[in-house]
């Protein structure tokens, strides 16, 4: 683990996922005229901190049992079958979001997760399904899928704007601030993503 942002080599992007220097989720992606660099999220304590502080500011992120509960965000992070990837602009210190690969079953399927810290999804497609493709590549996956609450509309529309599809709705799937709501079902298949 390392204790501050930086990546082992010095430079961001050129890493793996798995810190094993072959290549893999890390490293640029131009989208319209912005660059951006994808770096294995490197757990510290301080790390751990800042994304809790972040992430809890996200309410729609939450369902109503896990709400508030870092020690079950930290079980997340912890978990070897889950992948997480910061995005940074080219030449900013500071990550402007996340991605994530959870429940990975190597050469099966995965569930993926996005947040931009800013709110804003606008602009951010092309990075977008450029690590999906990535997520597909590296862990040879046949589909990836995002379970995203109704209640969070842009979030549903991004997931279209990057080439998933509406496979389904899981009505009253999740309990948000007292009311059940459905979570929509989006994903795509291996030849979809591009690999």
């Amino acid at each position: 683990m390392v204790d501050d942002d930086t990546d082992v080599e010095g430079e961001r992007g050129e890493r793996d996922v798995h810190g094993d220097g072959a290549g893999g989720a890390g490293g640029p992606v131009a989208a319209s005229a912005v660059t951006y660099d994808l770096v294995p999220l490197e757990l510290s304590r301080h790390k751990i901190d800042w994304l809790w502080g972040k992430v809890s500011s996200f309410p729609q992120a939450w369902d109503d049992y896990h709400a508030g509960n870092r020690e079950a965000f930290s079980t997340v992070l912890a978990n070897r079958n889950n992948v997480f990837v910061e995005v940074y602009r080219r030449g900013e210190l500071e990550p402007v979001g996340m991605f994530s690969a959870t429940n990975i079953v190597p050469k099966h399927m995965a569930e993926v997760h996005v947040v931009f810290w800013d709110r804003s999804f606008k602009g951010r497609e092309v990075v977008a399904h450029d690590l999906l493709r990535r997520f597909v590549a590296e862990f040879g996956l046949q589909r990836i899928a995002a379970f995203v609450p109704e209640t969070n509309r842009p979030a549903c529309k991004f997931a279209l704007r990057i080439g998933m599809r509406q496979e389904g709705t899981l009505r009253r799937a999740a309990l948000y601030q007292g009311q059940y709501v459905s979570m929509m079902a989006f994903g795509m298949v291996r030849e979809e993503v591009g690999v």
